[in-house]
């Protein structure tokens, strides 16, 4: 429930001027509750036990779609999805969207899964296949994903429309708090330092074991260089044993879940970004809001939201090469703060938050008037 795509919503819907959100989440955990309820919006809490109790969460929704009377549905992530398109045949006057948020279904995903893993995501994605053709429409939030998805789940393209998950791009380009900055520098002794950070959850497909494993090289180099990770993960016990084989102690940070990324990203010198799978980069977004140095992987979603004239660009897993594009951004870096501020442009214009909101609007309006035409044409 305090996951990205329903921090996301919350951004999108808290904007919203003509369409009244109600949310419903359906299995245990409201952390994100009070934000949502602190912005007026209602929130039904279901709190159904046990993740593939589908028979009682239908039923606890149909109640809640009985007391709301919606005049649209909009499903997010895989469980919410399949109840909503069981509950299309009881209602379906209703318009039902889905989201496609990620590459579910990629080979990446699954490279080192075991075959039990890689058995569960071949009979998810059928599933899906077989219970997609329920939805009216679907929103994805890159063209990368909308591609991918239709592929992996035979869906015509015409039935998505790409979306963007937005930032609020005044609250995130205020720049750094000094007397926080000075704090947190003092802090970890962190004053004439140059800074990289990297921020994500401390997964395999995240990439920041490829940061660690060339930091030796880089420090020859640049010895003064100080590494940040923000994010939590199961890969965190892995990436401190290997911090300690090479010594790295005093040049990287693990620093856990952070609420004052924009601040983090404001004080440091380079976001690097190794990733390997994304939905859409929420991380690489807020860096380009807050004009700090970008150095990324070249994956499809990324080189959607910058290229070449915006950040510097290594391949995907190609250690040597992202040591090399890191040795040069750090060598260069007044020199690319032009690259820095082009990103913040094409964040503006792409990624606001209050366009986004409004483009939602307009989707939703659009398709409760297209089940309205279907209805009177029957």
């Amino acid at each position: 429930y305090n996951a990205g795509a329903e921090k996301s919503l919350l951004e999108i819907t808290r904007n919203f001027k003509k369409i009244e959100p109600v949310f419903v989440h359906i299995y245990s955990g409201n952390a994100l509750k009070t934000d949502f309820l602190e912005n007026g919006i209602t929130v039904h809490s279901l709190n159904v036990h046990g993740p593939w109790n589908l028979k009682l969460a239908q039923k606890k929704l149909k109640e809640i779609y009985d007391l709301e009377q919606p005049d649209l549905v909009h499903a997010t992530l895989f469980r919410a999805e399949i109840i909503t398109r069981r509950l299309k045949k009881s209602y379906p006057a209703i318009p039902l969207i889905n989201s496609f948020v990620s590459d579910s279904y990629s080979k990446e995903k699954f490279k080192n899964s075991n075959f039990l893993r890689k058995l569960k995501g071949v009979v998810i994605q059928e599933w899906s296949r077989y219970t997609g053709s329920r939805v009216d429409c679907f929103i994805s939030n890159s063209e990368t994903i909308k591609l991918s998805m239709c592929k992996a789940l035979k869906v015509p393209s015409h039935k998505v429309k790409v979306s963007y998950r937005g930032r609020d791009i005044e609250k995130l380009s205020c720049g750094a708090n000094m007397e926080m900055s000075n704090i947190f520098l003092e802090e970890y002794d962190l004053q004439d330092k140059t800074i990289l950070i990297n921020v994500g959850r401390l997964i395999e497909t995240k990439g920041q074991k490829d940061i660690v494993e060339i930091m030796p090289d880089l420090l020859l180099g640049h010895p003064e260089t100080v590494l940040l990770i923000a994010g939590e993960g199961n890969k965190r016990k892995e990436l401190e044993i290997l911090i300690e084989e090479k010594g790295l102690q005093d040049n990287i940070i693990l620093l856990g879940n952070r609420s004052d990324v924009p601040q983090l990203l404001a004080l440091s010198d380079v976001f690097v970004f190794p990733t390997y799978l994304e939905g859409l980069p929420g991380a690489l977004i807020e860096a380009m809001i807050s004009e700090t140095v970008i150095c990324c992987s070249n994956i499809p979603v990324n080189l959607e939201c910058v290229d070449e004239t915006s950040a510097v660009i290594f391949e995907v897993g190609n250690k040597d090469d992202m040591l090399k594009k890191l040795y040069f951004t750090m060598s260069n870096l007044a020199n690319l703060q032009g690259r820095s501020h082009m990103a913040f442009e094409i964040a503006s214009e792409k990624f606001n938050i209050k366009l986004i909101s409004q483009a939602y609007e307009d989707f939703y309006m659009d398709a409760m008037k297209t089940q309205i035409n279907k209805t009177k044409d029957k």
